[in-house]
């Protein structure tokens, strides 16, 4: 798996499970918010571990295939929650089981939530895809802002470190070492007394 269909998956993992639980998922009501908060994740996440520049063209790739992976989970889910909790179709196959027309009324009440089910596959297909991929613009645009920084801060490093070591240059040139005058001997050895060197 490359690491852009794995960092999808890592956020269409957190937008299905949070939008497909009872209670938390209303919150999608409010722009299908865990929607972009897993467009976000998947771009927060590629730019962790590829240490690239991401623009909001890789941003929205991402969050597109966030949404599409979350609409699989979140249905998925949703189905595995109605089989296992016994909501819906469990509860009306239960309420006739005592009727002669119970298999009967099972196969239309089953029938009937198979088509709800993918109604809402389709529904989640398309708002998943829209949002996902805003979210992964939005981070593409928020992180990519700490790109940026990274990379001045490196030009700005390497800009002081190349001025310190032409300053160092230059003050090695303007250096005047003085040298005896030709002809010059050093006198070792010897003393001066009264006016004379012995």
């Amino acid at each position: 798996m490359g690491l852009v269909l794995k960092s999808a998956f890592y956020g269409a993992l957190i937008t299905g499970i949070l939008s497909a639980i009872p209670g938390i998922g209303s919150y999608n009501i409010i722009c299908c918010m865990w929607v972009i908060a897993g467009g976000l994740f998947s771009v927060f996440y590629y730019k962790k571990h590829s240490h690239e520049q991401i623009n909001t063209g890789k941003g929205a790739i991402l969050g597109l295939y966030t949404g599409l992976m979350a609409a699989v989970i979140a249905t998925i889910i949703s189905l595995l929650i109605v089989v296992i909790f016994g909501f819906d179709t469990v509860g009306l196959d239960q309420a006739f089981k005592d009727l002669p027309i119970e298999s009967s009324i099972g196969s239309v009440v089953t029938g009937f939530a198979i088509i709800g089910y993918v109604f809402m596959f389709i529904i989640y297909l398309i708002l998943f895809s829209i949002f996902g991929t805003l979210g992964g613009i939005l981070g593409a645009v928020m992180f990519g802002k700490q790109n940026l920084k990274e990379e001045y801060k490196y030009k700005t490093d390497y800009v002081d470190k190349l001025k310190q070591d032409h300053s160092k240059r230059q003050a090695k040139s303007v250096t005047i070492v003085k040298k005896p005058p030709l002809g010059a001997k050093k006198q070792v050895g010897k003393k001066r007394v009264g006016g004379k060197l012995k």
